[in-house]
Parts: structure tokens; sequence; C-alpha cells
């Protein structure tokens, strides 16, 4: 991390208002072999952001990276759940780690997985990683927590106020 307020993930500085970089808790230790975690968890509003963020993707469209494709979506899915399970171990106490007060204190909440891409040029490239995310989550993923999922170039996070 360069700072609290601005810890740099993927070659990009994030906005860490409200945030918990959970990547680099100690509570990881706990988790089993082969458990996959996301850069940051950060409250906007009544929103609870679980941000993982890549320097680039494969494109889904090139046939000679379909299944890098596939595979960096499973990796990404697999990391928003092991991620959100972690985090409700510490949420509940189940771990020694302490969030920050706005996230220990946030009661209704609304799950956005967000992944940033910094070597995504169009935003249009977004929207299939995006679909083949929400294809990908288990159906008890969607059924409880209904999450939102959220894919971002760096111009749009920087619009959404995500990265400085």
């Amino acid at each position: 991390m360069t700072n609290d307020r601005f810890p740099r993930f993927s070659g990009m500085e994030f906005i860490a208002d409200d945030a918990f970089p959970i990547e680099e808790s100690t509570s990881i230790q706990l988790m089993p072999r082969g458990s996959k975690i996301i850069d940051l968890v950060r409250k906007t509003g009544s929103n609870l952001l679980l941000i993982e963020a890549k320097s680039s993707f494969p494109n889904c469209n090139n046939h000679e990276s379909t299944s890098a494709f596939d595979e960096q979506i499973e990796d990404i899915v697999k990391k928003f759940i092991d991620s959100l399970t972690l985090y409700s171990a510490i949420k509940v106490g189940v771990t020694n780690d302490v969030l920050p007060d706005s996230l220990e204190n946030s009661d209704k909440i609304k799950l956005v997985l967000v992944l940033v891409i910094r070597g995504f040029e169009r935003e249009q490239w977004c929207r299939p990683v995006q679909k083949a995310i929400m294809m990908k989550l288990p159906e008890s993923m969607k059924k409880l927590w209904n999450p939102s999922v959220q894919v971002y170039n760096y111009t749009l996070a920087k619009e959404y106020r995500l990265v400085e």
C-alpha cells in the first residue's frame, strides 16, 4: 500500500474511504489452502463493494484466449465467494480482525461485486465480462445476497470515484 487513503492495486490508486484492505487481513491464514481474496472491501452509502483490480483481462472474442477468459472468470468468482466468506467471518467476530467503524456498523447493505480492469480501453469490453461473472455465480449467492456485478475500466472507475 502506498498510504491509507490511496492503496495501490494493479497500478491504480484506489480511494479507500470507509475501506478495509481484506487482502492484507491476518485472518487470511484461517482460510483453507487455495482460497483467493479480493483487494478491498469498501462501503459507499448502503452498498458494500467487494473490489478486485486487474491490470489486464483476456478478450472473450478471441478464440485463442477463450480458455484463458473462462479461467479468469472462474478465478474472479472464487475470489468474490472466498472474500465474502472471510468478510462475514470477520464481521460476526469469528476472527480477531477489526473492521473500520463504517463497515462494523453497517446493517442493511446491498452487495456489489466490482472488477476494475486497467487495461480495458473501451467501456463496451466490460459488458461480456460482467455477464460471464454473473452467470458463474452460484445460485445460492444470487438468491441470498442478490448482488449486482459491475465491471469498469479505469475511466469508469474514476468516474464512479473508485480510483484517484
